[in-house]
């Protein structure tokens, strides 16, 4: 949710990948950044798992892939506007995402996810998912999204 006065063109929303490929059945984790590309300071929502981005993300038939339980359970009962945090002119927020703990990935191969708040939509992004070479232990739930606000250099 935006301050009273605040447009959303005056923000912007990226995704980047944290690796150039990943194994199926580990983390697939990305980074969300929210940009405040105005000369003015604004509000934005607090994030969370539960109100902050929706993500989409298309398999390599370019079908949806299916939301994992616990992602369909966090989507419940969301609330925009539960807490307000101040987003200084030129700052980032950065929101990393566990697309493993959100998606039941079908299997290898290439997909592209794109993350949306509001009106506003990031790029879209290609992820090389490779075959499961060995067991990696899921992450703890604290891990799943994480983010914080930093001052542009």
């Amino acid at each position: 949710m935006w301050a009273a006065g605040t447009a959303h063109a005056e923000h912007s929303l990226s995704v980047r990948a944290d690796k150039e490929a990943y194994a199926l059945g580990g983390q697939i984790e990305i980074t969300a950044v929210l940009r405040n590309s105005s000369t003015a300071a604004s509000w934005v929502d607090e994030p969370d798992e539960r109100n902050y981005y929706v993500v989409e993300l298309y398999g390599p038939g370019g079908n949806a892939v299916p939301k994992s339980a616990y992602y369909q359970r966090i989507q419940k009962g969301v609330t925009p506007g539960s807490g307000m945090t101040p987003f200084a002119a030129g700052a980032t927020f950065e929101t990393r995402i566990d697309l493993a703990r959100l998606f039941d990935l079908p299997g290898p191969g290439v997909y592209t996810v794109q993350l949306s708040h509001l009106s506003i939509r990031s790029n879209a992004l290609l992820l090389t998912v490779l075959p499961s070479t060995s067991a990696t232990p899921a992450p703890a739930p604290s891990e799943l999204l994480t983010g914080r606000a930093r001052e542009s250099p």
